[in-house]
């Protein structure tokens, strides 16, 4: 049996984790042995994933090293968060984390401990220029080794670009990240492969067709956006949109699932154009699906993606779509044929909702197209027993 270990962050809600619990479940059925390390143990998603898999967080020497690395606070009292604060500035400053080398990791490289398991196959799941993909270059014994990168815009890429000699793989989760990647560090080129993510279709519609009771998501016209509440996903022209739609006297209701950092800031930009009841917030929801299925249009504003998870969701839910228009959604949606793209600004945001509502024949078109349209990923997996055979 192979042995595989992947490597992550934690176990949070977003795309990037449910699309490893994916591949971890893939991974089983094709009796892989399979560990996960992580920085921190902890996530929405963590009681999700298989309970005969071993889950263990990476050991470092001292937990302020943990703390500078894992992007959320640790369990510990209030004071020494506070140092924890100070000297993770100090940190910052002294040991820079771009150019040629990334300083920071070096220096808490040396204060976190090998494991003696050796593995087939070792995979960054997480990427996003953070600590594990050093620690996996660095610290882990495996034949064969992988980083995935996940988003088009990688402004990050300096951080870790170091640490690519070590992988045999560099997997995209598109094309466009592929073509994204390969332009800023074209010497790994050779290395770079699109690894879509592993989505089980047949299991999203069946989830999508669970009863939905939710007495607030009501309206002649339900648009839902689902994802994190962060600068990305675009939320800022979604609610310039719906402004835009309010003042032409459209009927809708906007609904967003989901949470994030720039949750407060946007629920005062609803309050400042008046939207509150028109622009709707309903949080985290743990399956989002039924309310996808129940929406009138999808729409998701982004900035950047790597392979929307979302949009392919409400894909295999024949959702009517309407995404920004950008190289990784492209790969997802032909306009017109089964779903929309727009520019990536408020007015024509507005102005393709008004045009879609209007139009009845073409949307019955763009369901058709998405009743007959293929989606299977399965085979994806496979390209890691390539990767294990190769030379």
């Amino acid at each position: 049996m192979k042995k595989v270990l992947i490597l992550t962050r934690a176990f949070d809600g977003g795309g990037t984790e449910t699309a490893m619990l994916s591949l971890v479940q893939a991974l089983i059925k094709e009796e892989y042995q399979v560990k996960i390390m992580c920085i921190r143990k902890a996530g929405v998603l963590l009681e999700k994933f298989p309970k005969e898999i071993c889950i263990e967080e990476i050991p470092f020497q001292n937990e302020f090293y943990r703390f500078v690395v894992n992007g959320k606070r640790v369990p510990t009292s209030s004071i020494k968060i506070a140092v924890f604060k100070l000297l993770k500035k100090i940190y910052m400053k002294r040991y820079p984390e771009n150019g040629d080398k990334n300083m920071l990791y070096h220096k808490i490289l040396k204060y976190t401990d090998c494991i003696t398991e050796e593995f087939d196959l070792a995979l960054d799941f997480y990427g996003y220029g953070g600590f594990a993909t050093a620690y996996l270059a660095e610290k882990i014994a495996a034949k064969r080794k992988a980083v995935w990168i996940h988003d088009e815009n990688i402004h990050w890429i300096g951080k870790i670009s170091e640490y690519f000699l070590h992988f045999q793989r560099i997997y995209c989760v598109s094309n466009a990240v592929k073509s994204a990647f390969v332009s800023q560090c074209p010497r790994y080129a050779e290395k770079a492969e699109t690894f879509y993510n592993l989505t089980d279709i047949e299991r999203i519609r069946e989830r999508g067709r669970e009863p939905l009771s939710d007495s607030v998501y009501v309206g002649k016209f339900k648009i839902l956006t689902v994802g994190r509440l962060v600068d990305q996903k675009g939320y800022d022209y979604a609610i310039e949109a719906a402004r835009i739609l309010r003042e032409r006297q459209f009927e809708f209701t906007w609904f967003v699932i989901g949470d994030g950092e720039d949750k407060n800031q946007l629920k005062r930009m609803v309050d400042a154009y008046n939207l509150k009841s028109s622009f709707i917030f309903l949080g985290r929801k743990e399956n989002p699906l039924p309310y996808m299925k129940n929406c009138d249009l999808y729409v998701q504003p982004s900035r950047s993606e790597g392979y929307s998870t979302t949009v392919l969701e409400a894909k295999a839910l024949q959702c009517i779509i309407l995404v920004s228009d950008i190289p990784s959604n492209r790969e997802l949606i032909k306009d017109g044929e089964n779903g929309f793209l727009c520019k990536l600004n408020a007015e024509s945001i507005a102005d393709r909702i008004c045009e879609i509502k209007r139009n009845s024949e073409l949307i019955k078109s763009v369901q058709k197209n998405l009743s007959l349209e293929e989606m299977d990923f399965s085979s994806e997996v496979k390209k890691l027993e390539q990767l294990l055979k190769a030379e």
